[in-house]
């Protein structure tokens, strides 16, 4: 799950980049210049202002949470990983009569998930509010000023209506500019368990210095092995086997399955 989270976040980040994010600056930019050089530098400095504010309390707001987000990705992680470790091992669980220890676990885990689903669901309601209010004042303070300008004859009404369309067309992808911000920033989140998964080191590891393994001999015998892991039934029972140098042996049983 980590692994294909991962890959799937580093292919939406990519394409939010290129085919979203950079379009939606250009947009924008082009349509400050028009208003200011078009207009009058009064609607240039609004749709700036009102874009630089829309920005500010998206970023601030989506980084506030994050946390929320993190926190979900970490429960959904280890509420599948109790369900896993329950049901692979169900022998165990029958025979110590754990069934109801194991669905109280896993219910436990769902419920913390489902709680921190819903506050990262609150949070991005909020978000969503916010940037609509701000959008909303932007687009009043800019229709007033247009009408102003419309009773001074200085602006005709066709400049007051090409105001109004180009207004929502540029805040048509100042408003998706947001929610694109929110899906880098959740590739982000995802990509993160996949990263620290990358960066474990291993276990068993070479001292530095060391040459290469070499075989020369290396012949392993067993000659009437017993074992047995308490007192009663043995496992094995006067087991004799001989494994040459650069030999693969395979213990197979009457399941027809590798033996450990």
């Amino acid at each position: 799950r980590i692994v294909d989270r991962g890959t799937s976040s580093v292919t939406g980040l990519l394409s939010y980049l290129v085919f979203n994010i950079l379009p939606t600056l250009a947009d924008i930019t082009i349509g400050i210049i028009y208003f200011s050089m078009f207009f009058n530098a009064w609607f240039g400095l609004i749709v700036f202002l009102c874009m630089s504010l829309y920005l500010i309390v998206t970023i601030v707001v989506t980084e506030w949470r994050t946390k929320f987000r993190r926190a979900m990705n970490t429960q959904e992680n280890a509420t599948r990983a109790r369900a896993v470790d329950s049901l692979l091992n169900f022998e165990t669980v029958k025979y110590y009569n754990a069934e109801g220890y194991e669905v109280d676990r896993y219910r436990e885990a769902i419920l913390k998930y489902q709680d921190l689903e819903w506050k990262s669901t609150a949070s991005l309601v909020l978000l969503n509010q916010t940037q609509n209010l701000v959008i909303g004042l932007g687009l009043l303070a800019g229709s007033l000023l247009c009408a102003y300008f419309v009773s001074e004859q200085k602006l005709q009404v066709g400049d007051f209506v090409l105001f109004g369309t180009y207004i929502i067309q540029l805040y048509m992808p100042l408003n998706w500019f947001g929610t694109y911000y929110r899906m880098i920033q959740t590739n982000f989140i995802d990509m993160e368990n996949m990263f620290d998964l990358l960066k474990e080191k291993a276990e068993v590891k070479d001292l530095p210095g060391a040459g290469p393994l070499r075989f020369q001999r290396g012949q392993i015998e067993f000659e009437n092995v017993h074992f047995s892991y308490s007192s009663g039934r043995e496992t094995l029972q006067d087991v004799s086997f001989t494994v040459m140098p650069g030999q693969t042996l395979a213990l197979v049983g009457p399941s027809g399955a590798g033996e450990s």
